[in-house]
C-alpha cells in the first residue's frame, strides 16, 4: 500500500481499505489513506479520513498535525492552527507542531505568538531552519 502511496497509484486506497477490514483495531491503514490523500491534492478528503483516525485516538498528535497541514493548504488558517494547538497538547515535544503553531500565527499577524512557537521549535531543534528563518522574517517587521 505504501509503494503505491507513493506512486500516487489508486490501489493504494483499496490495499488501505482492504488491510482496515482485516485488522479493525489497526488505524495505520486509515493514517496512511489520509496521507495518501494529501499527496495527490485531496485536501478535504485528507481532513475527514485524518478525523477518522481522531475518532478511534483521540490521542493521535501526527493525525491531529496532518489535519492542521491540510487546512493551512486550503487556508483555513484558524483551523490549521486549532489543529497544531491539539497536536501540541497530546504531544508537547511535538517540535514540528510548534513550528506550524508559530508560521498559523504568522500569516494571522500574530508576531509576538509566533515567535514565541518559532523559538520552542528552536529550543527541540536547534537546527531547525524553518523556525530561524522564521525568527528572522519577523524580527524584521
Amino acid at each position: 500500500g505504501l509503494l503505491h502511496s507513493a506512486k500516487k497509484n489508486n490501489f493504494a486506497l483499496s490495499y488501505f481499505d482492504n488491510a482496515k477490514k482485516v485488522r479493525p483495531e489497526n488505524l495505520e491503514p486509515i493514517y496512511f489513506k489520509g496521507v495518501y490523500y494529501q499527496k495527490i491534492g485531496e485536501n478535504k478528503k485528507a481532513v475527514k479520513t485524518f478525523k477518522e483516525v481522531i475518532d478511534e485516538d483521540p490521542q493521535n498528535a501526527k493525525a491531529h498535525f496532518k489535519i492542521g497541514i491540510n487546512y493551512y493548504q486550503m487556508d483555513s488558517i484558524e483551523k490549521a492552527y486549532r489543529s497544531f494547538e491539539m497536536a501540541i497538547k497530546t504531544d508537547p515535544q511535538f517540535f514540528e507542531a510548534f513550528y506550524m503553531k508559530g508560521l498559523t500565527a504568522e500569516t494571522l499577524g500574530n508576531i509576538e505568538e509566533a515567535k514565541k512557537y518559532y523559538k520552542q521549535t528552536l529550543n527541540f531543534d536547534p537546527e531547525n531552519k524553518l523556525a530561524s528563518d522564521g525568527l528572522k522574517r519577523i524580527e524584521k517587521l
